[in-house]
């Protein structure tokens, strides 16, 4: 069984949090990648296949009540992360936001203002 990393804001202390709904972030998606798919699975989960670039699939899902994003452990983590970099920042660009593995759930920033290359390479170093 692989691992996961986590995605979510850092809502602590009474943070800000997401506010947008599964609308908003499937038409942020299709904005930005016109061929990207956002399917319910399970009751609560919202799974998101986009091709980023040709041959380049990020597959991800999104818990809507926990509103937290999750990817397999799966290298490159390239086309996730660009995914994420992305919408993030279209939807709560000033939302503090965390990742995390979920062999250690130890909380790691996401630095949103970041150039998406700067996030590739400070990710999991």
């Amino acid at each position: 069984m692989g691992s996961s990393f986590y995605v979510h804001a850092h809502s602590q202390d009474g943070g800000p949090a997401w506010a947008f709904t599964r609308a908003e972030l499937a038409a942020a998606l299709t904005a930005r990648w016109p061929g990207a798919s956002v399917v319910d699975s399970v009751e609560g989960w919202a799974e998101i296949l986009v091709e980023v670039e040709p041959g380049q699939w990020a597959e991800l899902s999104y818990n809507l009540r926990g509103r937290a994003f999750s990817f397999e452990d799966r290298e490159p983590w390239s086309a996730p992360l660009t995914v994420l970099h992305t919408v993030l920042r279209d939807l709560a660009p000033d939302v503090p936001v965390v990742w995390w593995p979920d062999f250690d759930a130890v909380p790691e920033p996401f630095d949103l203002t970041a150039d998406l290359p700067a996030v590739l390479d400070a990710f999991g170093a």
